[in-house]
């Protein structure tokens, strides 16, 4: 009932706000989405100083996004017939999106005319784990790494799709991990009698979660690690049991870390265990520390991936940020471990992503355009 009278209370608060407010909207699937979005958006309100309205699935509290620095409006739209209504009869000129498959699922392109800008939150490539039509009916691509233009052009010359605007961006989390990594650097002192071990896998069949955890664990219990468990957020929603039940089996071994959007412990943590989540990506660029990935079923979730000849690029990384174990190898794990340690990957060069502090200003400008009625 609580969310009922906010969607009916949060309608009056849309259609009362000020037509010249009412030009760029974000789409939230989840506050955590936020994470991907807030420089961005910072970036944004200081280049034109307008509110941008946050239009969020999940029900939060009212002023949940005002301690930004931009300033923002927060309508709870909920999931079906509301959240339906909202996407159809949007009137804004500019909407940012981090959730694919607009127009594939109740998601929908408004009846106005609206540009439809994608921001990804994941540098993993965008042929293997999404659908081939994951992106077709957006705009605009705010791609974050050199990969997801080439991805991109191909799929859109295979299936002679209508071509986007395809703008090299970066990734602007990283930044902000990069950041945080290093202020939290100047006050932590490390235990280095004791190595710390974060597993973060993907969720789904391919997944540590779903294959091997418990294995897992107890080997690693073995040795003197900190263990540190950070299941995927869909794993929480899909097998919350299991996760507790593991969290019962483990206690005082392990810790879960339940809340996605914590990453502050990353100073402490020497090396990451995965699967193909793109978090290994991110964990490497920002503390230039290695990963150990689990040989789970490939993570495919498109069926038309063999239309795309190319590697993606979760799984060109592996050996250039890491190692590789198989499943049926993990009685062996703590051995592969400390000898991965041992290596230093400090001279990688980061070519993966586009620098975003080098990129971003030139989707400013075109948003600014877009809102002059220049495009």
């Amino acid at each position: 009932m609580k969310k009922f009278l906010r969607i009916i209370k949060d309608v009056y608060k849309y259609q009362n706000i000020k037509n010249e407010h009412m030009q760029i909207i974000v789409f939230l699937e989840k506050k955590s989405d936020i994470n991907y979005f807030k420089r961005y958006l910072s970036d944004l309100y200081k280049f034109l100083k307008i509110k941008i309205i946050i239009l969020c699935s999940e029900f939060l509290a009212i002023n949940e996004f005002k301690h930004y620095d931009f300033e923002n409006e927060y309508i709870y739209i909920g999931e079906g017939l509301p959240r339906f209504l909202y996407f159809k009869l949007i009137k804004a000129k500019i909407f940012l999106m981090t959730t694919p498959d607009l127009e594939n699922s109740e998601l929908k392109r408004s009846i106005h005319a609206v540009k439809y800008f994608y921001i990804f939150h994941s540098p993993v490539s965008s042929h293997a784990i999404y659908n081939h039509n994951a992106f077709k009916h957006y705009d605009y691509i705010l791609s974050a790494g050199p990969h997801h233009c080439k991805e991109i052009k191909l799929v859109e010359k295979f299936y002679s799709n209508k071509k986007k605007f395809l703008i090299p961006f970066g990734y602007p989390r990283i930044l902000d991990l990069k950041e945080e990594y290093l202020n939290t650097s100047l006050k932590f002192k490390k235990n280095n009698s004791q190595k710390t071990i974060l597993i973060a896998p993907t969720w789904g069949k391919s997944s540590i979660t779903d294959n091997c955890i418990e294995i897992i664990l107890k080997e690693l219990i073995k040795e003197n690690f900190r263990i540190i468990f950070r299941p995927h957020p869909i794993s929480l929603d899909i097998k919350e049991n299991f996760i507790l039940k593991l969290k019962k089996e483990f206690i005082g071994k392990v810790f879960f870390e339940l809340d996605v959007s914590n990453t502050l412990y990353l100073n402490d943590v020497d090396l990451l265990i995965t699967d193909w989540s793109g978090f290994s990506i991110e964990f490497f660029l920002t503390t230039k520390k290695p990963t150990l990935f689990v040989d789970t079923p490939n993570k495919i979730n498109n069926k038309n991936f063999s239309d795309i000849k190319l590697v993606p690029l979760e799984k060109k990384v592996r050996t250039e940020i890491g190692s590789i174990i198989k499943i049926d190898s993990i009685h062996k794990i703590n051995i592969i471990i400390n000898n991965l340690m041992k290596k230093k990957y400090i001279k990688i060069k980061d070519n993966y992503i586009y620098d975003y502090s080098q990129n971003y200003k030139k989707s400013l400008s075109i948003i600014k355009n877009i809102l002059d009625d220049q495009i």
